[in-house]
């Protein structure tokens, strides 16, 4: 395959990554699999990965039965890897977004200010979801906007005055969400009920000042301030505890959850803890189960060949106890063993044609265990990567709107005859203009 064929196919991911609407059966017309659109991976992430049986050293596995099938193992893999997925852009659902949601006055959507990754309990989750889909939240805090997916089925959102300079969503399992509000007080006032978001009109944003907020266990949020010091607020009562480590954690800069695991990254973004919360309210209800200083590992990935620290500013837990982390140093991730000992590996994000970006100045990480997805997400654009290869993965299949099945015969004539500019924006192409133009005039 030549390098412009290539390049096509990788663009067609991102089409494929936005939002969809409509059945999920595979066998319509209207949908295509990612199976049969992926480039290969470079070398370095083609690896296949060893596996062995067993549960994670400590913490609890997601809920759920985790797939055998549709690309979603059940092994547990001895060795990290990492496929790269798709892009979620805001520049093309700005553009395009109308064809999933079919409403010609969605909102201007201006930046990412932060993504929350939830499995949903059972009686707010679609009767199609499976056991490895999940519901996305973005939040906008320049226009005030929280989007939400119903599943991987539709995109909808919400919009409030309040909800602008907001710099942080969190959303728990029983659909309370968590908004770190413009004066960092912690809003407990939305929740989803499986449909939509909505507001309780009689509620107050709490006085529990934060830095940064994370779900806690199945009904709480966790937070630390500007101080260092932790609380969680349970999600129904607004109840605040102070949480007590037993241990100096100055500076912290992150903190977030994975079932009952409390990962706290400190020190300015040298340091990480983990630990196990037991739920139970005494001295001894936190146990430190792993920690790392002065993170190390060299370009290459080789830990003979170590040089400067790193910092590192978001950490998630896989499926089998696995940590991956943003290094902003590198602007990659690299992974850690449950003993949080730094492992061979960095994956940085793919070069990809225009309208789509390259990753850089992350905001943050989350991950969806189920799924063995990690959302990795900046101001403009959300990029999905996978402990297991996308070629095989269907459960990813995604709804293409007529328009974009269009623009796709349209631009694979380009390619194929060797006229496609990656270096060019997609949507500045005169026939994809035009496409797209009938298209909104038809809307």
């Amino acid at each position: 395959m030549n390098h412009l064929k290539k390049v096509f196919l990788v663009v067609w991911i991102c089409v494929l990554s936005q939002f969809c609407i409509g059945s999920k059966d595979s066998s319509s017309p209207s949908y295509l699999s990612l199976a049969g659109l992926l480039t290969s991976s470079s070398s370095e992430e083609a690896q296949a990965p060893t596996s062995a049986s067993g549960p994670p050293p400590y913490g609890n596995q997601p809920q759920g039965t985790t797939p055998t099938t549709a690309g979603v193992p059940a092994s547990v893999m001895e060795n990290p890897n990492m496929f790269n997925g798709y892009q979620t852009n805001l520049n093309v659902l700005d553009l395009l977004g109308k064809f999933y949601h079919k409403n010609p006055n969605f909102p201007e959507v201006r930046q990412i200010t932060d993504v929350s990754v939830v499995k949903l309990n059972k009686d707010l989750e679609k009767s199609e979801q499976l056991d490895w889909d999940f519901n996305q939240f973005i939040l906008d805090g320049k226009m005030g906007l929280i989007l939400f997916t119903r599943g991987l089925q539709q995109l909808d959102y919400t919009q409030n005055i309040e909800l602008k300079g907001a710099r942080q969503i969190s959303v728990q399992v029983n659909g309370k969400i968590a908004i770190l509000d413009a004066n960092g007080n912690i809003n407990l006032c939305y929740s989803f009920d499986g449909n939509s978001v909505t507001r309780n009109p009689s509620c107050n944003a709490t006085a529990l000042s934060s830095v940064k907020i994370a779900p806690h266990l199945k009904d709480s949020f966790i937070s630390f301030d500007a101080s260092g010091n932790f609380s969680s607020i349970h999600s129904i009562t607004s109840e605040i505890k102070t949480l007590d480590f037993r241990k100096p954690l100055p500076n912290p800069v992150s903190v977030s959850t994975g079932e009952d695991v409390i990962l706290i990254i400190y020190n300015g973004g040298s340091s990480i803890i983990a630990f196990l919360d037991t739920g139970v309210d005494s001295n001894s209800r936190f146990e430190e189960k792993a920690n790392t200083n002065l993170i190390q590992i060299a370009k290459d990935g080789d830990l003979n060949n170590l040089t400067q620290p790193l910092q590192v500013t978001s950490i998630v837990r896989s499926f089998e106890g696995r940590y991956y982390a943003y290094t902003p140093t590198l602007n990659a991730l690299i992974a850690f063993d449950p003993t949080l000992k730094v492992q061979n590996g960095i994956w940085e994000f793919p070069s990809l044609p225009i309208p789509f970006f390259r990753m850089k100045n992350v905001k943050g990480l989350q991950m969806h265990p189920n799924s063995r997805l990690i959302h990795v997400y900046s101001a403009i654009a959300i990029h999905t990567m996978s402990e297991t290869d996308m070629s095989e993965r269907y459960d990813l299949t995604r709804y293409v709107p007529t328009p974009l099945q269009i623009v796709l015969t349209t631009i694979a004539s380009d390619v194929n005859e060797q006229t496609f500019d990656p270096r060019k924006d997609l949507f500045q192409y005169s026939n994809v203009k035009q496409v797209l133009q009938n298209s909104f005039n038809n809307l």
